[in-house]
């Protein structure tokens, strides 16, 4: 039976990069706003992914309750999932 929260071996190794990471430029010298943002973004993340609902759509609302974005592979970035549709639509219909 698969697991519905938790982290993926994929999700452990890319937190342990990422903090690796912000120790190195934390250790070459990187402004305090700059390094609060990263580890801001990197608990934003392991929260959301922990519990399965992908990147917020707006960081400052990372509640469990505020939209995710979404790949849109036809735009080839990350979109807010409540507009996926239209935009994708939008697009394909100009194309």
């Amino acid at each position: 039976m698969p697991k519905s929260k938790g982290f993926t071996q994929a999700d452990q190794r890319f937190i342990s990069s990422q903090c690796n990471s912000i120790a190195r430029l934390e250790k070459n010298g990187i402004k305090d706003s700059e390094l609060r943002q990263l580890i801001y973004m990197l608990g934003v993340y392991s929260f959301r992914q922990y519990h399965k609902v992908g990147l917020p759509a707006d960081n400052k609302f990372p509640g469990l309750l505020c939209p995710a974005k979404k790949w849109s592979p036809v735009l080839h970035k990350h979109i807010d999932e409540r507009y996926i549709k239209i935009v994708e639509e939008n697009v394909l219909e100009f194309a």
